[in-house]
């Protein structure tokens, strides 16, 4: 009866049912479910657990209430081919997709206050710990700036491919010059249209300030790169004593500031004034 029994199961079942006594799964991380599987199957190695079916029975046997749930389906209508494998993908898909809900609920609820930009984006960048180096930039981005006040969002929409980085101190210059202004606009009831006028002018200016910060950069590499080393090399200097109507215009000028010594200078003509 036992080795008839025996025989209907396949070698590597037979063998995870004798290793089952010794193993025990280490708790499930739901922040890090791609290391929990790491670690999982580093004792399915250890033990010479491989078959699909055992795999997947001591995964679901291991996973807490609220993660089990969020495969049910899986768990529930167990598949038929390769079920610890598909079991595994899904729970990496879900987990991850979980966590980077909590993750943007997180981020939302943070606020500006009385912080400066680049305060709020540290702040934001310590709640995503050790995430924060695989958390989508852009999504970052885009919640960061929906912390900022509307006139600073307005006036950094112009500052092009810059980092995040590079942003939030843009935008600490840009309240450290408008948040009096403002301020001064919003506690009047009727503020005069020359207070509007200059609000606009102030920010105008702003925003050609992040211009000009966002691109200056850029362009200096541009230039370095299409200089040759003949163009670095420093340009000659005008004759010294000579004034600027002469270096200008040479024998074709008609002025002179003194002192000028321009007539002496070897090959010039004398001016005629």
């Amino acid at each position: 009866m036992t080795s008839s029994t025996a025989g209907t199961h396949p070698p590597s079942e037979a063998a995870d049912a004798v290793a089952s006594v010794n193993i025990k799964l280490p708790e499930f991380w739901p922040s890090d479910p791609l290391v929990w599987f790491a670690q999982v199957e580093a004792q399915f190695a250890n033990k010479r657990i491989t078959g699909q079916t055992a795999r997947f029975n001591y995964v679901v046997a291991s996973l807490p209430p609220h993660i089990a749930l969020g495969v049910r389906d899986v768990i529930l209508k167990r598949p038929d081919h390769d079920p610890y494998d598909k079991l595994e993908t899904e729970l990496l898909n879900r987990t991850s997709a979980s966590e980077r809900k909590r993750l943007h609920e997180l981020l939302s609820a943070e606020e500006l206050g009385d912080r400066k930009p680049t305060q709020l984006l540290r702040r934001m960048e310590q709640l995503l710990g050790e995430k924060a180096t695989t958390f989508d930039d852009s999504l970052l981005r885009e919640l960061f700036l929906q912390r900022l006040p509307s006139q600073v969002r307005m006036i950094l929409a112009s500052a092009g491919e810059v980092t995040i980085q590079s942003l939030a101190e843009l935008a600490d210059n840009i309240l450290e010059v408008a948040t009096p202004t403002v301020a001064a606009v919003a506690c009047s009831p009727a503020p005069p249209s020359t207070d509007i006028a200059q609000l606009r002018a102030e920010v105008d200016h702003l925003t050609q300030l992040v211009h000009e910060l966002s691109t200056r950069d850029r362009y200096r590499a541009q230039r370095l790169r299409r200089r040759s080393p003949a163009d670095r090399s420093p340009s000659p200097q005008p004759p010294s004593g000579v004034c600027w109507y002469h270096r200008r215009f040479g024998d074709r000028s008609t002025r002179r500031t003194k002192p000028c010594n321009y007539d002496t200078l070897p090959g010039n003509a004398p001016a005629q004034y």
